[in-house]
């Protein structure tokens, strides 16, 4: 019985210096990563914020770290994605749904300067354009006028 007590006290002792070990390790992670995103060198904190969020996949301060980081590399989707796993942690936490709404933004702008503005002059003569050649091609270029689609 002696025995068995001292082995299950040596596995505990050896249980409990992992989770240390595992803790102090994270919070490492999450240290370099903060200090990494102050220093502004993103691909770094990324990488550090990723170890930590692995560590400790319910830390929706990591995910936020993570998602801030991704956005000033302008890497809209991580970003989305991390900022998303930070509000599912704790939906109560209106800065996690700021940022989230942040790279929203931020997607939806970039877009916007990729294809420009969708409601423009120009994009609508092209819509209005395109409904005309489809009405003649439909119906023959005289009731093309009359008919609306």
């Amino acid at each position: 019985m002696v025995k068995r007590m001292k082995w299950l006290l040596a596995a505990l002792c050896i249980a409990s210096v992992a989770i240390a070990a595992t803790t102090v390790k994270q919070e490492a992670s999450l240290e370099v990563g903060r200090r990494a995103y102050e220093a502004s060198e993103y691909a770094k904190a990324i990488q550090a914020l990723q170890a930590a969020a692995a560590a400790d996949p319910k830390n929706g301060d990591v995910q936020l770290l993570l998602a801030k980081s991704y956005l000033e590399l302008q890497q809209h989707d991580p970003a989305i994605k991390s900022a998303e796993k930070a509000v599912a942690i704790d939906p109560q936490n209106s800065i996690y749904h700021e940022w989230l709404g942040r790279a929203y933004g931020e997607k939806g702008r970039s877009c916007q300067l990729v294809f420009g503005n969708i409601t423009g002059q120009e994009n609508t003569q092209g819509i209005r354009d395109s409904r005309t050649a489809r009405r003649e091609e439909l119906f023959g270029a005289a009731s093309a006028d009359r008919i609306r689609l």
